[in-house]
């Protein structure tokens, strides 16, 4: 008997030893994984750190300050003539930087007003003035502002000028992968647009020298539809030839143009039987 309790004992203390020896082991698993997983956390870090860094690196910005005159104070900074069309110079104003057509340095300018004027919210009229301008060498530069004020009032506004050139370009191939998913979701429905633009714009040409009131009301369906499937460059020309005051055929050759270009250019993607009009 007492032979076989001291058996029990020892099975008993060796038992322990191998739950003790297993749960080391077990813990030596989990601090090794534990390891792995904070290295390929850091290591992760590290990596959008340096993405990050690169992108900042190569991001150029700049900043100048306008008065309420419009025109550009002493203070701008070096980075500045380098996202500018113009060569930038103290007094100059802010819309002579740019390479603007009146309208859209009157445009311009009327925004830089407003918050000098300081009627409405501050963030909206400084949402008004935010903008994408050309920049140097047709790069694109985004326009923020904030103000800076003097016992209450506006004194100046700081503009941020930011190089977004690379970003836009982001921007137009991504919209046009989302337009091609798009207009692939809705085949059929988009064969069916493409056969009726092509008999609208056969019916349109007989219209020319007869009836310019039909032939605005066709152009102007053809905008509607066009832009209803994401094909923006085909309705803002259609918009352009309805807002012509006379419709002639070179305005409808060129429509017809840039809906052609369109489709062969995604010939691929879209397919032969919808690019040509024909079976697939």
């Amino acid at each position: 008997v007492g032979q076989s309790a001291l058996q029990r004992t020892l099975d008993r203390a060796r038992h322990r030893e191998l739950e003790v020896r297993r749960r080391q082991e077990l813990l030596a698993v989990r601090n090794a994984e534990l390891q792995r997983h904070r290295e390929r956390l850091e290591a992760e870090v590290a990596a959008r750190t340096r993405d990050l860094q690169v992108i900042f690196d190569n991001v150029v910005t700049g900043f100048l300050v306008v008065g309420p005159d419009g025109r550009i104070r002493p203070g701008f900074t070096r980075s500045c003539h380098e996202l500018a069309p113009a060569p930038l110079a103290v007094g100059m104003p802010l819309t002579d930087a740019f390479a603007l057509d009146e309208r859209a340095a009157g445009a311009l300018r009327i925004a830089l007003e407003q918050v000098f004027d300081d009627v409405l919210p501050e963030e909206a009229s400084l949402d008004i003035l935010a903008r994408r301008l050309p920049g140097r060498a047709g790069g694109r530069v985004r326009l923020d502002a904030r103000t800076i004020r003097a016992d209450g009032a506006v004194e100046a506004v700081l503009i941020t000028l930011t190089d977004v050139t690379t970003l836009e370009r982001a921007e137009c191939e991504n919209g046009h992968f989302r337009l091609l998913v798009s207009l692939l979701r809705q085949r059929d429905g988009f064969r069916v647009f493409l056969q009726d633009l092509r008999a609208q714009l056969d019916e349109a040409i007989t219209l020319i020298d007869s009836d310019q009131v039909a032939l605005r009301r066709i152009v102007h369906t053809i905008k509607g539809n066009a832009a209803s499937f994401g094909l923006a460059d085909v309705a803002e020309v259609a918009h352009h030839i309805e807002d012509a005051p006379t419709i002639d055929r070179a305005g409808l050759a060129d429509l017809d143009a840039h809906l052609r270009t369109f489709l062969h250019a995604n010939r691929d993607v879209l397919g032969a039987g919808i690019v040509d009009g024909g079976d697939e």
